[in-house]
């Protein structure tokens, strides 16, 4: 007897060769939104082609999706935010019973929150929400009644206009309830490798808004700070300042007005 034809077998792409093309391609399209961002910022042309390029891979919405896939992962390190967050809450006693935390969480992508539901009532707000739940608004004119807690996680280093970032932090600053919290947390390199700022000069910014400093965490990637409102708003000018010298490093900072 002859031979059948033999059957032809699609061989499919392994899971993890699949998954680990949508992370380059979710890292590649951050990349893009951000550098494309810290340039108009710093009112450098930008080319038709470019913004083209930004809009082929998609634009602003690609970039929250793809920020959402990496949340969703929740791994920097071994902390994701929330549950750092969430540890230093409990761990200076803000956790007791009858009672629930009022939370902003700026620039949320998920609700990351709902899982503390019983002693966390979460307020997400960002600027192009990628979910119904999430409160449209912008982190430098919004306005609600006080939080017990504030955070700003990856929320800093998104724009790329130092200035702005001032803004932000003045306008939290009038949301937050007497002996309230303010979390803040940053990529790594934006303290540890910047030319123009550091966690020390961090610390001098949000200590003379009237915090002080509770806890601070690094990982892999990360930067978290906890901080507790203690005082009046008394801050002062913050302009460019060189913290540290040398070559590749970002220009990463944070200007604030009196």
């Amino acid at each position: 007897m002859g031979r059948g034809k033999r059957k032809h077998v699609k061989l499919r792409t392994p899971v993890t060769v699949q998954a680990e093309k949508v992370r380059l391609k979710d890292r590649v399209v951050i990349e893009k939104v951000h550098q494309l961002n810290q340039r108009l910022a710093a009112g450098e042309a930008v080319s038709l082609s470019e913004q083209v390029e930004i809009e082929r891979a998609g634009g602003i919405n690609a970039y929250q999706i793809a920020s959402q896939r990496g949340e969703k992962k929740a791994k920097y390190g071994n902390f994701t935010s929330g549950v750092w967050v969430t540890k230093q809450l409990k761990g200076h006693g803000l956790k007791r019973k009858g009672h629930r935390l009022r939370l902003l969480d700026v620039g949320a992508v998920t609700l990351q929150y709902e899982t503390y539901s019983s002693w966390i009532e979460c307020v997400p707000i960002d600027l192009n929400p990628q979910h119904r739940a999430i409160i449209q608004a912008d982190a430098t004119t919004y306005k609600c009644s006080p939080f017990d807690v504030i955070v700003l996680s990856l929320v800093l280093n998104f724009t790329g206009d130092a200035d702005v970032r001032g803004k932000i932090l003045r306008n939290v600053r009038q949301l937050q309830s007497p002996s309230g919290h303010l979390f803040i947390v940053l990529p790594l390199k934006c303290l540890s490798n910047s030319r123009f700022f550091s966690s020390a000069r961090l610390e001098a910014i949000i200590c003379s808004m009237g915090y002080e400093c509770l806890a601070r965490h690094e990982s892999k990637k990360l930067a978290f700070h906890m901080f507790k409102l203690v005082g009046d708003d008394r801050r002062k000018a913050f302009g460019r300042e060189t913290t540290r010298r040398g070559p590749g490093m970002n220009q990463f900072e944070i200007l604030m007005e009196s």
